[in-house]
């Protein structure tokens, strides 16, 4: 049987690297389409026009071509953006098969996990006509009667960023440059810089590792229970194939031999069922094993 059955083989619990591509994180990631055709090997498996097919083949046909198992794929898939969200400070969301209560108010503050980084960048250029050369400040001779010209670039970038034990850095560093054609400014041009940082820590309401990484464990949670949806889908599709495969063997040989016993049809029927859940029981333990968190 195969591992893992496809469910392992991405994880999108973790955003992808930035280096080389800075704009790998934010850049959306393209899904193979799940195939809708029958798997090549059954046309494998016909010679001179017949089905030769044993029971281990007519299973891993049933896991191959199974839209079940192709749906419920996706649902571990849908847990591990859950758990990048929540990682981020936001909500996961939910999963098929996973229900919990949930207040209409939210009573807890949400913290933004990730760094949060803006910068802004303002360009002004004005050229105002004097209406008062006295109270513009551009003198009384007769260049004031020049325009006054007002030019101010803004630079200012803010940090902030939140933790599990409810505290909030925050950082702010701001330059503004200003010059103008007015002969009565002492400084022209003219530049302020502000630097201001702080942190903000919740004391009652939002404190403490427990309430702030609530929706990372509702996340982890989801994520395991998708991974038994997933893998109770593929024991159901396992026995169902089982049962149909012995119930066609038992009718053909009730057919070619009315008058013969079927007790030795129920012994191979038996062992096979036996080993069968072993197998899996076996391939959930290797689908968790690697399935990744």
């Amino acid at each position: 049987m195969p591992v893992s059955l496809g469910s392992a083989k991405y994880n999108y619990s973790r955003a992808p690297r930035t280096f080389p591509n800075i704009f790998a994180p934010y850049s959306p990631i393209r899904i193979e389409e799940p195939g809708l055709t029958n798997s090549p090997r059954i046309d494998q498996l016909i010679h001179d026009g017949k089905l030769e097919l044993s029971l281990q083949e007519a299973v891993e046909l049933a896991l191959e071509n199974n839209m079940d198992i192709v749906v419920q794929r996706y649902n571990p898939w849908f847990a591990d953006t859950g758990i990048l969200k929540a990682k981020a400070g936001g909500f996961g969301g939910g999963t098929p098969g996973a229900g919990f209560w949930r207040p209409r108010r939210r009573t807890n503050p949400f913290l933004n996990f990730d760094p949060l980084i803006t910068s802004t960048i303002t360009l002004d250029d004005r050229n105002i006509p004097v209406n008062n050369p006295l109270t513009s400040g551009t003198g009384t001779g007769v260049s004031a009667l020049v325009p006054l010209t007002v030019h101010t670039s803004t630079f200012n970038t803010q940090y902030s960023q939140g933790f599990h034990t409810g505290t909030t850095l925050f950082a702010a560093w701001d330059n503004t440059r200003s010059s103008s054609n007015s002969a009565a400014n002492l400084f022209n041009p003219s530049v302020t810089t502000t630097i201001f940082a702080g942190f903000q820590q919740q004391l009652l309401n939002g404190f403490g590792r427990s309430v702030n990484t609530r929706n990372i464990r509702i996340a982890n949670n989801n994520r395991k229970i998708a991974d038994w949806a997933f893998t109770q889908q593929a024991i159901t599709t396992v026995t169902n194939t089982i049962t149909a495969y012995w119930e066609l063997v038992f009718a053909r040989g009730k057919r070619q031999s009315p008058g013969t016993s079927c007790l030795p049809w129920r012994k191979s029927f038996i062992t096979t069922i036996g080993s069968s859940w072993k197998s899996a029981r076996w391939l959930r333990s290797k689908s968790l094993a690697l399935s990744p968190r």
